[in-house]
């Protein structure tokens, strides 16, 4: 790392993205000596927050225990060390599953790891959104950006993260606007919310469990109806210890895939510790047999199960759990397994599902997952990107990388400066998802990149 120059006019390296995965990267880049005068990270916003980590409201909470929130191997147990300080009581599982803190407290420990490295003195933030990839003069690319600038680097990194959801398509044009909650994941709107509405939540994942234990928490009155799918909530997090899992055979076929999984699952309950135990052994394994798959194996998984692994991977803070059981049992909340199709005015609001009919209801609250990335989309029917399924050029699953996260282009071959790290990577690299995981991932990469750099700069 250097004294902070005059930015050049070609970055030697764009990291498209600004919330957690870039982050990462940029600490590790900064601990590896990289010269960070040479990045340019691309967000409109606040470094190392995204979608995940960008609420403030006190009932949103990591669904991780502590112990495993870890963004240096090398330096396992420094969150720990770190959030020793904060004043939260309810943060220890009164189960013994460990202590599960507020996410804007992990947002301040990474921003605190950006200060330590002083990285926001050195990088260029443009606070825009890259909307096109595009290959320029003598191999560089060039991004274009959604209030027209057009930036041009030698090398890039997508670290996008999860699209945020986008319901819009399901809300009519009659429809009462301030009665329908677009940004869940800040958990801003909660407090505007009359105690005795009737709140329909549209999904079931982890944004509309941290609203659920917001709205216990404000002493909610009015009736709260989730609707998900297949009406499954994830499990909660137990005090758990991996197991040591055999690891899946070879060759390998989606079909024993899913059978090495069930031989090794105990017959026990989800919300177990001795089941999650095992789940996350399995975990440990996973990734090398997920590279071992075909294409087709891994995409005849995703689409048959991936919605179970999702289920059973997310598992949910103990506190929002709690939270929602005694709800239940007090009748204050049902919850349906459909599928929301529109939004429209009535009663005032009349949600129509799938299957039941149709519920009245004061307030739509949407969480219903990651949307859609159009960045990634363009990407793939330009050519520039693969998807992870070949023909398919539909993006939900991300886009196709090798094991060293350099991206496949439309002809197969792996593009020597363009990389991507995070969820984009799930389809071919596994279960990439988790704080830990990604870091690796960033670790990973930050050492490919420091030589990879140094030998573009001579020849520059």
């Amino acid at each position: 790392m250097t004294s902070p120059n005059p930015k050049p006019d070609a970055f030697p390296l764009a990291i498209i993205g600004d919330g957690y995965a870039a982050a990462v990267l940029l600490i590790h880049l900064a601990k590896h000596g990289f010269d960070l005068n040479q990045v340019v990270v691309i967000g409109k916003g606040q470094l190392g927050l995204g979608a995940a980590y960008g609420t403030e409201h006190p009932d949103f909470r990591l669904n991780v225990r502590d112990d495993l929130m870890i963004i240096d191997d090398d330096n396992p147990e420094d969150f720990v060390h770190w959030a020793s300080q904060l004043d939260d009581p309810n943060a220890e599982d009164p189960e013994g599953g460990g202590k599960f803190y507020q996410r804007r407290d992990f947002a301040r420990y990474v921003r605190h790891m950006l200060a330590k490295h002083d990285i926001e003195t050195f990088i260029t933030h443009i606070k825009a959104r890259a909307n096109r990839i595009a290959r320029g003069h003598n191999g560089n690319w060039i991004i274009s950006l959604d209030h027209g600038q057009k930036v041009t680097a030698r090398a890039a990194v997508l670290a996008t993260g999860n699209p945020t959801p986008n319901a819009d398509h399901l809300i009519c044009e009659n429809a009462p606007a301030d009665r329908i909650h677009r940004t869940p994941w800040d958990g801003k709107s909660i407090a505007t919310i009359a105690p005795d509405d009737h709140v329909l939540l549209v999904g079931g994942g982890l944004t509309a469990l941290d609203a659920c234990l917001a709205f216990y928490h404000a002493k909610h009155k009015g009736k709260l109806t989730l609707v998900t799918p297949r009406g499954l909530l994830p499990p909660r997090q137990r005090d758990w210890t991996k197991d040591s899992i055999p690891d899946f055979p070879e060759p390998l076929t989606a079909s024993q895939f899913v059978r090495h999984m069930r031989q090794h699952l105990p017959i026990a309950p989800p919300d177990t510790s001795v089941w999650q135990s095992a789940f996350e052994g399995l975990r440990a394994v996973l990734p090398d047999a997920w590279s071992r798959l075909s294409p087709f194996c891994r995409k005849r998984l995703i689409t048959r199960l991936g919605w179970l692994w999702s289920l059973l991977r997310y598992r949910a803070a103990p506190q929002a759990m709690a939270a929602i059981q005694d709800m239940i049992n007090c009748n204050q909340m049902e919850i349906i397994s459909d599928r929301v199709i529109s939004i429209g005015k009535g009663a005032p609001l009349t949600v129509a599902l799938a299957q039941h009919g149709s519920v009245a209801c004061d307030i739509a609250y949407l969480a219903s997952g990651p949307g859609h990335d159009t960045l990634i989309q363009t990407m793939i029917n330009d050519g520039i990107a693969l998807s992870p399924f070949g023909k398919d050029t539909q993006n939900r699953f991300g886009v196709a990388v090798g094991d060293d996260y350099a991206l496949l282009g439309a002809d197969g071959n792996t593009a020597q400066t363009l990389w991507a790290i995070g969820p984009p990577t799930i389809a071919c690299l596994g279960d990439v998802v988790g704080v830990s995981s990604i870091a690796r991932q960033a670790a990973s990469l930050a050492q490919q990149l420091c030589p990879t750099m140094t030998r573009e700069k001579a020849k520059s």
